[in-house]
Formats: structure tokens, sequence, C-alpha cells
């Protein structure tokens, strides 16, 4: 079983991670990674310090699909997810959602649009540390090959979808951006001369 993409919720007392661990709610197998389907995990430290035991985040986030890869707006209260959306007779792909926080809980997550396209890949939510961007991964056209890295404005959405340019983004696949500050960026790369795989960047 796999634990991946761990974030912060808060003041690093709560850490949210994707798992397909048995105690995940699907109970098919996930296409893109070979295991059991995906959910969302968290754990908190107690009051000496000492994380507890992972549980499946409170709510109603997790399904029958994938889920995880998460990031989170600066306040706390707005989750961005991927999730792996599968329907029989209609054509889904990997698709960017957002749920709320209320109560100590999440609520639905409803489809975050970033195009029309329904086809391309949308996954990996990066939020911006001031919260005005979300960087994402896709291979959507207007890209320089495989994944790319883009950003669009969580402020002003109108017109401001932009990739991330040939710095970043190679024929290769660029993926799972983390935003460390307005002005540092981690991602992975196997475009970029590297060890084999996907290699960690930095850009700035």
């Amino acid at each position: 079983r796999a634990d991946f993409s761990p974030m912060y919720h808060g003041d690093e007392d709560e850490l949210y991670f994707t798992s397909s661990t048995e105690k995940a709610t699907g109970t098919t197998v996930s296409e893109i990674t070979g295991t059991k389907n995906s959910d969302i995990f968290f754990s908190k430290k107690d009051e000496q310090g000492q994380w507890q035991r992972p549980e499946p985040i409170e709510g109603e986030v997790n399904s029958e699909f994938d889920e995880g890869i998460i990031s989170f707006t600066p306040d706390g209260n707005t989750m961005y997810l991927t999730k792996a959306r599968r329907e029989p007779n209609a054509p889904t792909s990997v698709e960017i959602y957002t749920s709320q926080r209320s109560d100590a809980k999440w609520s639905t997550p409803v489809k975050y649009d970033i195009t029309a396209d329904t086809i391309s890949v949308y996954g990996h939510p990066a939020v911006s540390a001031d919260g005005k961007f979300l960087y994402f991964c896709s291979d959507m056209p207007g890209g320089f090959g495989g994944k790319d890295i883009w950003r669009v404005s969580l402020v002003d959405r109108a017109g401001s979808l932009e990739n991330m340019g040939e710095q970043i983004n190679t024929a290769g696949d660029e993926m799972f951006p983390y935003c460390r500050t307005d002005e540092v960026i981690y991602f992975a790369s196997n475009g970029h001369p590297g060890y084999g795989g996907l290699d960690l960047f930095k850009a700035t």
C-alpha cells in the first residue's frame, strides 16, 4: 500500500495525506496506481505532541473513486483535491475538486472547472502561499509535451490561465507542484536532466 503527498493543515498540528491502505473507502483497483483506490487521511498531534493514528478525513470527501493529492487555502477552509472519477458510459479523466471545511468536517467535493475540456487531465493542485493562484498539472493542448505545470488566478479567473513556460516545462512530464513560498515552487519532472524517473526540482 502507498502513503504519499503529505500536506500540513493549519499550524502544523494536522497532517493530511493520500493513502491506498485497506481502510480506504473504495473496493476497486485504481488504473493509475494498480492498488486500491486512494482516499484522504489525516493525523493530529495530541497534547504531548505525539502523532495519533491516522483516520479517514471527516465529512463526505472520500468515495469509491481515487481521491488525494491535496492543497489548502491559507485560511485552511478550502481544500483543492485530485479526483479520478470513472463513469462507464462517459469520457472522464483526472479532475480537480474543492471541498469546504465546516465544524471540523469537509463538504461533498464540487468540480473546479478550469476549461471546458473534459478529456485532458487536470490534477495535483497547489495553492500559492498568498492564496492568489492555483498551480496544477495538465496535458491540455498548448503545453510543451506530456504533462505541464500551469496556473490560474483564484482572485480574477478571466484570462488568467497560463503555462509556466519552458524553464519549468519540458517535452516530458512535470507534476506534483508545491508552493513553498510565493517565490519558490518545487515540482517533479522526468524531462529535466536528473538521475532517472521522476526527480525533484526547484524553480524561483
